[in-house]
């Protein structure tokens, strides 16, 4: 698993509300080529009914409701992606660090917007 994978998961589990199984892991697909796109899977066996992960409402980050001024409000009506620039923006600062740096170590032609 990769740092940013391990950083993920403890910053869920940090949350009195988060958890994540140990039956979990987050990986690449194929193990031999990197490129295969990263997900996460279930490393042992699991019982009917058996809680994987749990995220609280908190640890998501909602649309913006909010209107936006200026450039946000000309160029990106969609307010999750408003409330996406403005986490990426605060960088460190932001409560959503470890979510955000999992998020960008995705390769860009993996993105849909590259498609």
């Amino acid at each position: 698993m990769q740092e940013q994978h391990r950083e993920l998961i403890e910053w869920i589990r940090s949350h009195p509300d988060g958890f994540v199984s140990d039956k979990l892991e987050i990986r690449v697909a194929d193990p031999n080529n990197p490129a295969s796109g990263s997900g996460m899977f279930v490393n042992g066996p699991i019982k009917e009914g058996e809680l994987l992960y749990s995220l609280p409402w908190d640890l998501l980050i909602k649309a913006d409701d909010a209107p936006a001024d200026g450039y946000l409000r000309k160029e990106m009506s969609c307010g999750l992606v408003r409330s996406l620039l403005r986490e990426l923006r605060l960088g460190d600062e932001s409560t959503f660090v470890p979510y955000l740096k999992y998020f960008q170590s995705f390769d860009e032609s993996g993105l849909v917007e590259n498609w």
